[in-house]
């Protein structure tokens, strides 16, 4: 006979690492609704709080035994980490675009955003460009917004 879980607690984590499919034990999630972790008043108050609480969850993922997760549970991780992708892009373009008007790139010796991400970020002349990219495309038609091809 399997489990259920109390009903009662707003908020319901549920650790993937240790919930073997298909165990006596297995939980049976009805009418609950389950949320992240970050919901409501565990929200970050600033933003290195959240770029703190980017990098935990980060490396939880990446010390995480996904290969012997599910595959339902593997799609989950995909089909969220692509929006996270997105998510990722659309917050580099917004802080890349105001570093780069308020003059950040100067304050380092570097003539601009894509040299100064090159060189202080440690990634490739395109991945540079392609993120100034963005920065530019999101500056122009940012997300809400209906752009003119829309």
């Amino acid at each position: 006979m399997a489990a259920e879980l109390p009903v009662g607690p707003d908020i319901l984590e549920l650790d993937f690492d240790n919930l073997s499919v298909g165990s006596p034990d297995r939980l049976q999630l009805t009418g609950q609704e389950v949320r992240g972790v970050c919901d409501g008043a565990d929200s970050p108050v600033s933003v290195s709080q959240a770029l703190g609480m980017l990098d935990r969850a980060l490396d939880h993922l990446n010390a995480a035994d996904v290969a012997s997760l599910p595959a339902g549970v593997q799609a989950e991780a995909l089909r969220a980490l692509e929006g996270a992708e997105a998510k990722h892009t659309a917050a580099r373009g917004r802080v890349l675009a105001a570093f780069a008007a308020q003059g950040g790139c100067e304050d380092d010796g570097h003539g601009t955003a894509r040299a100064w991400l090159k060189w202080q970020t440690r990634i490739t002349a395109s991945a540079a460009a392609g993120a100034v990219g963005w920065a530019r495309r999101l500056a122009a038609h940012p997300p809400g917004r209906p752009s003119p091809a829309g």
